[in-house]
């Protein structure tokens, strides 16, 4: 979480992503990678590419769901928001 928030967005995402594999949920971590994308989106300037971060977004939102996250409606706004962009 630290490194998002810091701005070093590729790194936090990538270290989110080891975590998940090791089947750690953090729902903090997650619902603030999950609006990092979300902005990127929004403000057209992808953290890697649109294509990597639409699949990222897509993982962390399923894990979210999983853990039972209590903002998942928003998270699926944000979810059904970037689906629709190209």
């Amino acid at each position: 979480m630290a490194a998002l928030l810091a701005g070093r967005q590729i790194e936090g995402l990538q270290a989110l992503d080891e975590a998940i594999a090791r089947q750690i949920d953090d729902e903090p971590s997650l619902a603030l990678a999950l609006f990092m994308l979300y902005q990127a989106f929004e403000t057209g300037e992808p953290i890697e590419s649109a294509s990597q971060d639409r699949e990222r977004m897509r993982r962390l939102a399923d894990r979210y769901r999983e853990a039972g996250g209590p903002s998942l409606a928003l998270v699926d706004t944000w979810v059904a928001a970037v689906a629709r962009q190209k």
